[in-house]
């Protein structure tokens, strides 16, 4: 165990989550911003500390570079980068020897208690099959569709003892992405609502939830921002202010990096615009700026950088900031402050009255 500043033991489990958060942030590239604004534009390796030597993130454990959905292809992708279980009706489990030791046996219904957009289906089926491979689950709603109260979303068949030991898992991961799509298709509404800007999410993600939160933000039309701090350079306010302004700050990123990745740069107010469009970035963060000034710094820009805004963002004031013609709006609480999607997850008797209707 490592040792905690309490003066206990921090559990393995924990001290794991920590350096899988750290992972999906840094992979084995690194901040491609901070390393090279604060490390004499030279990129140091991820895992070590300044003296070089190797650091936390090297844990064996770490080695892994998989991302679960964004990612490559795992046979469940659509052409908009969507997945979701087979689609056509058939058990996603073909065992048919599903009793218990008792022998009993059951199905069981997952039901949509409210409207609003699903994800996590495949996280849904894994976690029953992970208890019981002879778990047999039906979906008959893909990730991204929208759901309406009352929907019969899936079909659970197989041994009663090993669905009740795998439910709350299970509900856990399709509540939780399900909110984040649900609330993410409500930004994407309000802001074509008044114009074309993108929803976009942020790293305000849970510690070893972020590929699976950017995936659900994605189910609900938006749009990833960066993955972690390793494949896009954005230049923020303490950058800036300890490289001694946004030149500097891009000119020893542009040494360091050249072209490789895109940059992006935070501003607080139009003269720091300008700044940023003379040092030729890619995109332009209008933060915390009113609506009046957004407007005014997508003028000034006219289209030779895009334009992202960020700060303060909430459903209510998505259309008049999409008005103002930038780009994309970036909203933390995509993923940060979510409400669980309400599902239940009951028995057929428990659904149906003797006559096989649904009550």
């Amino acid at each position: 165990m490592t040792a905690a500043p309490w003066g206990g033991e921090l559990a393995p489990s924990w001290a794991r989550l920590i350096e899988t958060a750290f992972f999906e942030d840094i992979q084995d590239v690194g901040d491609i911003t901070t390393d090279a604004v604060f490390n004499n534009g030279q990129a140091r390796p991820s895992g070590t500390t300044e003296n070089g030597n190797p650091g936390k993130a090297d844990a064996e454990h770490l080695h892994t570079k998989t991302h679960a959905f964004p990612q490559g292809n795992s046979g469940y992708e659509d052409n908009n980068g969507i997945r979701s279980p087979p689609h056509n009706g058939e058990p996603c489990h073909r065992n048919s020897g599903y009793e218990d030791n008792n022998g009993n046996q059951g199905t069981y219904y997952l039901v949509a208690k409210q409207d609003g957009v699903l994800c996590g289906a495949v996280m849904f089926i894994r976690s029953f099959e992970y208890i019981d491979a002879s778990c047999r689950l039906r979906f008959h709603f893909a990730d991204g569709d929208i759901l309406k109260s009352g929907d019969i979303v899936a079909t659970v068949q197989g041994s009663i003892h090993s669905m009740l030991k795998a439910e709350r898992t299970a509900l856990n991961f399709i509540s939780h992405l399900s909110g984040i799509a649900t609330l993410t298709r409500s930004y994407v509404d309000a802001a074509k609502a008044s114009g074309n800007a993108r929803i976009m999410d942020t790293r305000k993600t849970l510690p070893g939830w972020r590929s699976l939160q950017k995936y659900a933000v994605r189910c609900g039309g938006g749009t990833n921002h960066r993955m972690g701090l390793y494949d896009m350079v954005m230049i923020k306010d303490n950058h800036i202010d300890g490289a001694g302004g946004i030149t500097p700050a891009v000119l020893k990123v542009r040494q360091c990096w050249g072209d490789r990745f895109k940059v992006e740069v935070e501003t607080r107010n139009l003269q720091e615009v300008q700044e940023a469009l003379d040092a030729g970035v890619d995109v332009i963060m209008l933060d915390n700026m009113d609506e009046t000034a957004m407007k005014e710094a997508v003028g000034i820009i006219a289209g030779r950088a895009a334009t992202e805004a960020s700060g303060n963002m909430n459903l209510e004031r998505i259309p008049s900031v999409a008005g103002t013609g930038v780009d994309a709006i970036s909203v933390g609480a995509l993923t940060h402050s979510a409400p669980v999607f309400d599902f239940s997850f009951r028995k057929r008797g428990a659904l149906f009255d003797s006559n096989g209707i649904y009550c």
